[in-house]
């Protein structure tokens, strides 16, 4: 379970009866976060950018970070085979974002004035 406090992005254990903290992550305002469809890695839109963390060492891969929105990231989807990520924000634009890809992102639509 990954959890956006104010002031940092908390990943927890479920556990019978009790939520075990397991690490706590310096990101501020974190308001939209999705695990892949696999579980390996989740993805935190912080603001415009959206970071990516592996689940099992929650380790910050910043090489598959996006920085590709104007405003704030409003939804993050991951595709079926957790390749590329699809994000929605409120600059009007919507990003298809293949990870690795040193191009950010495949296709973009964009419509002023919209808000996802």
């Amino acid at each position: 379970l990954v959890i956006g406090f104010p002031d940092k992005l908390r990943f927890f254990n479920i556990l019978m009866d009790d939520l075990r903290p397991v690490r706590d992550f310096p990101l501020r305002g974190v308001r939209e976060v999705r695990f892949s469809n696999g579980g390996n890695l989740f993805a935190a839109a912080q603001s415009s950018v959206i970071h990516v963390f592996e689940t099992y060492t929650c380790r910050a891969r910043a090489d598959l970070s996006l920085k590709c929105h104007t405003n704030k990231v409003s939804s993050i989807f991951w595709t079926e085979d957790d390749e590329a990520i699809c994000s929605t924000g409120a600059d009007g634009a919507i990003y298809l974002s293949k990870l690795g890809d040193s191009s950010n992102h495949d296709n973009e639509f964009q419509m002023k004035g919209v808000h996802f």
